[in-house]
């Protein structure tokens, strides 16, 4: 299904069913460099198509630990009170941070890992 060179296009055959109705019938080919973030890694996923090789081999899962901060103001002109909330996700050692931002999550910081 995957080609050696890296950017052979991704091959997710044919013919596929995305949702109850929606049946794409010829094969679907997606440059490889569309699929090299997050965002592309997680698509295949939910497709359930697996990743290529030279994906696959570049990738480390890893557990996040999550934390969530909390913090009240308020507008005085108008009387008003907000909440303001940060949620930042970061790998035990502090090497890998990211924060959700307008519902996404987005890298803060990321220094090599240390094997």
């Amino acid at each position: 299904m995957w080609g050696s060179d890296r950017d052979d296009p991704v091959d997710l055959g044919g013919p596929l069913w995305f949702g109850d109705e929606t049946l794409a019938e010829n094969k679907i080919l997606i440059p490889l460099e569309a699929l090299t973030s997050s965002d592309g890694v997680a698509f295949l996923e939910r497709l359930g198509a697996p990743l290529p090789p030279s994906l696959a081999s570049r990738i480390r899962k890893e557990k996040l630990a999550v934390e969530i901060t909390a913090q009240c103001a308020s507008a005085p002109a108008a009387g008003t009170q907000y909440a303001h909330l940060r949620v930042q996700a970061s790998t035990p050692d502090g090497r890998h941070v990211e924060v959700l931002q307008d519902g996404r999550w987005v890298v803060e910081k990321s220094l090599p890992a240390m094997d």
